[in-house]
């Protein structure tokens, strides 16, 4: 399980695993001892767990490394708790948050979110994992950009569209001579 396969449905309590695709939405099932299956529709907005991220005064920190470092603390707090005990929490987990635009709501739904997946994944592994596929990413577009410059591009055979007068069939309107013109491409 990685966090690109786990929502989170606005109007809905708890984490989502896509198990499924159809035409008018997902397939999902519910990350609890229920393990709930529904199905869901574009009108309802979806929010995937890997596209989070949390500010901080030097820029932002994806999900995958606030839970990691949650994680490594090796604690955790209970989603209910009052907000100092959960900005405690927090701070000691992402010391330069920018408490300006991360709210104790926003605190409390990634403490929640950490408490549900915190013994169904490995967040060091998975966070590991997906730094080295940025590195690789990060080459594989250096070495197309390296192409691109040492390749030659030859350009296009351009072939003007003829300009050619054509008689109408006797039998159309009065035989009459009509001009094709084609469309300019």
């Amino acid at each position: 399980m990685d966090l690109k396969d786990i929502i989170s449905i606005s109007g809905k309590s708890g984490l989502f695993k896509v198990i499924g695709r159809r035409p008018t939405g997902l397939i999902v099932e519910s990350i609890d001892a229920a393990k709930n299956r529904m199905p869901t529709t574009f009108t309802q907005k979806i929010s995937v767990l890997d596209d989070i991220a949390m500010y901080t005064t030097s820029g932002e920190v994806r999900l995958i490394q606030v839970f990691a470092n949650m994680q490594a603390l090796g604690k955790t707090v209970d989603a209910k708790a009052e907000n100092d005990v959960l900005i405690n929490f927090f701070k000691e987990a992402l010391p330069d948050y920018d408490s300006e635009r991360v709210y104790a709501s926003d605190i409390r739904k990634a403490i929640s979110w950490f408490n549900i997946l915190n013994g169904e994944m490995d967040f060091k592994a998975l966070l590991a994992e997906a730094e080295k596929n940025e590195a690789e990413g990060k080459e594989e577009k250096t070495e197309d950009k390296d192409l691109k410059k040492s390749e030659h591009p030859v350009a296009p055979k351009t072939v003007a569209p003829k300009n050619t007068a054509v008689k109408a069939n006797s039998k159309s309107a009065g035989g009459a001579k009509t001009t094709y013109r084609p469309k300019s491409v």
